[in-house]
């Protein structure tokens, strides 16, 4: 008779406290430039949440990449043919309204080395293969009303050609460049909408009182 009192006054407490809550992602917004051969303040236009939820935690990424199919043409005023590559590098800028870093990403891309005739003639490949870099940024606290809103992201994109060959060699180039933003909303799982959890400890709790009636039932069994 005793145990089973302090066995439910236990349980009392257990299913009288409070649950801990747990951000769960509610809503996403993201934008594409989609593959541009110049990104030059373009702008990428979010709605803000809408969501019903207490907004507790804000994720963004911000993808910046060199598509692979970027080009470089090299020109060699050489008598004869000459072995060389180019690199384009390319510095990304995202600005906005909201907190983000002015320059996430510095990619860079090289072709192959590739004989170029001579004679003032050209010659053009793309670089070996495309680069990408990704920023993953949290705001939580008063950094998460600006996102609240809507806003605009202007993304914008800066590149350079190094040629690597001999004297004689130049060069110029075709980037092909892209950005992805997306925005992930995290709301507090009390919020409405969201799902009550269970206590775990009430779930423990569940499983103790199952085993002590198992095992009552069995001396009462040996008893009988």
């Amino acid at each position: 008779m005793y145990l089973r009192s302090i066995v439910a006054a236990a349980a009392l407490a257990v299913l009288a406290a409070p649950a801990v809550a747990v951000p769960i992602l509610d809503e996403t917004d993201e934008r594409d430039t989609g593959v541009q051969a110049a990104l030059g303040g373009f702008a990428l236009n979010f709605d803000g949440y809408g969501g019903a939820g207490t907004v507790v935690g804000v994720d963004v990424r911000l993808d910046a990449v060199l598509d692979g199919s970027t080009s470089v043409t090299l020109s060699n005023g050489n008598v004869g043919a000459q072995n060389a590559s180019g690199t384009v590098s390319t510095n990304f800028s995202f600005s906005s309204a909201v907190d983000l870093p002015a320059n996430p990403a510095q990619l860079s891309g090289t072709t192959p080395i590739f004989s170029v005739p001579g004679g003032g003639r050209s010659a053009t490949r793309t670089i070996s293969a495309g680069d990408s870099e990704t920023t993953n940024l949290s705001f939580t606290g008063a950094d998460i009303a600006q996102f609240l809103t809507p806003f605009t992201v202007s993304v914008s994109a800066s590149s350079t050609l190094a040629v690597s060959g001999p004297a004689g060699v130049s060069g110029s180039f075709a980037d092909f460049l892209r950005a992805v933003v997306r925005v992930e909303y995290l709301i507090d799982d009390m919020s409405p909408g969201g799902d009550v959890p269970l206590p775990a400890s009430a779930i423990a709790l569940a499983s103790g009182l199952a085993g002590i009636g198992l095992m009552r039932r069995r001396r009462q069994r040996r008893a009988a």
